[in-house]
């Protein structure tokens, strides 16, 4: 009877689907129409910066990013789900996938094995927040296939 009254009562503190602090989430996100986003499908406006071909800085900031519409949220070992349903890049033949890059100051970026084949149905990648990322970091990413980044397909988690 303790235990459920306990229960009950975190119940009220924490709102449903709130991260509980020092356990870790999961971030779900999407990858369609050349872009990533929050939704089950990302819309032309949803991109967070338009990206320097050399890897070495911004050359615009969507506006509307800014206030974190479109940049997601994240805590220190969350791991984040990106899932592939891009079928506007499946359409088109030469379009071999999506992947997700960290900028890290290079042309390519950091991917991982985070690369989503078209035409392969949906697809998961993911990457997990290091435990001692700094709050307030802004982790960019990007695809660099093709140089879809200059498509605006780029995102940002802000670790919190």
């Amino acid at each position: 009877m303790k235990m459920r009254i306990a229960l009950c009562a975190l119940a009220l503190i924490i709102p449903l689907g709130a991260a509980v602090p020092g356990h870790a989430a999961t971030v779900n996100l999407t990858v369609s129409n050349f872009r990533y986003c929050t939704g089950n499908s990302c819309l032309p406006i949803n991109f967070v910066y338009v990206r320097n071909p050399t890897g070495n800085g911004l050359l615009n900031q969507n506006a509307l990013a800014v206030t974190l519409i479109f940049r997601k949220v994240v805590h220190p070992g969350d791991t984040v789900v990106w899932t592939y349903r891009d079928s506007l890049c499946d359409a088109i033949a030469g379009c071999p996938g999506h992947a997700v890059c960290f900028e890290n100051g290079t042309a390519l970026g950091a991917c991982g094995n985070r690369m989503m084949n078209a035409r392969s149905g949906p697809l998961t990648v993911s990457y997990t927040v290091p435990r001692g990322t700094p709050k307030g970091t802004l982790m960019r990413y990007f695809c660099n296939v093709n140089a879809h980044y200059a498509f605006g397909m780029t995102g940002a988690l802000l670790v919190k």
